[in-house]
């Protein structure tokens, strides 16, 4: 994800060059009274592409970390290594973020209880597609819509003032431009055009909140770190909690319920 966020910061300042670039030299070349009398809509165009455009971008990024996480918190619960103290709260957070499940006791004495570990595995799966398609069909990258993509995820959404203000301004000049028709015929269209400076500003808090999610994916050691640090016992043990894992996966799915005589 390092790299989808590298390419986000390089499109954002390919952006920031062919739309605000020449905005942002004649206000430096400008005094600051020259600069107030700009009238805006000398840049008020260029300024709403590159919010469209940057709002759209940071969306995407946003949508496709949270496609990674959800992939790597299962993937560390299929390796059967000792999972970290946040990802056991992710893992909490997936199962529970369409409800609290309750354990199912098969009460007919005749059949075998449910495995607890298939059971698991169970909620888990039909979470993994409830919260993929959640994420599909997410359409924003204001407060709320990180809340209903990285909480069930077990991370932390607590941008600062400056990052929420930077994706709240974004959205609304990116809404005022798709929807300003709409609101026009409604007679409530109201827009205030933001300045080339606030743009460039709002996009840079935005992409340092892209970089603070990053760094909370939540993470447990892999079974490369074990054998690099010689610990070969616990590599082994972790080899043959696959080799159970999948042994009793298989028994699972082709052994029909036992019935009791």
């Amino acid at each position: 994800m390092k790299k989808n966020l590298h390419e986000v910061v390089e499109f954002v300042g390919e952006l920031g060059v062919k739309y605000l670039a020449k905005h942002l030299a004649e206000h430096e070349n400008h005094g600051a009274d020259e600069v107030k009398e700009v009238d805006p809509e000398t840049y008020d165009l260029d300024v709403r592409a590159y919010c469209v455009f940057v709002h759209a971008a940071i969306e995407q990024y946003f949508e496709e970390l949270a496609d990674f996480v959800l992939a790597s918190l299962l993937k560390q619960w299929d390796s059967g290594l000792p999972m970290s103290r946040s990802s056991v709260v992710s893992l909490i957070s997936i199962i529970i973020s369409d409800g609290v499940p309750k354990l199912k006791i098969e009460d007919d004495e005749s059949l075998e209880q449910p495995k607890p570990l298939h059971h698991v595995r169970e909620l888990l799966e039909n979470s993994r597609k409830t919260l993929t398609k959640k994420f599909r069909d997410n359409h924003g990258a204001s407060l709320k819509y990180l809340r209903g993509l990285f909480a069930p995820l077990g991370m932390a959404i607590d941008p600062s003032p400056n990052a929420e203000s930077a994706l709240s301004r974004l959205a609304s000049s990116r809404g005022a431009f798709a929807h300003r028709r709409t609101m026009q015929r409604a007679g409530h269209y109201t827009y205030k055009p933001i300045s080339p400076a606030d743009a460039q500003k709002a996009a840079t808090d935005c992409l340092e909140l892209c970089h603070e999610l990053l760094a909370q994916i939540p993470t447990s050691l892999t079974q490369d770190f074990y054998t690099a640090e010689g610990l070969h016992l616990s590599a082994y043990r972790a080899k043959l909690a696959n080799v159970v894992k999948s042994l009793a996966d298989q028994k699972l799915r082709t052994e029909p319920a036992k019935r009791l005589p």
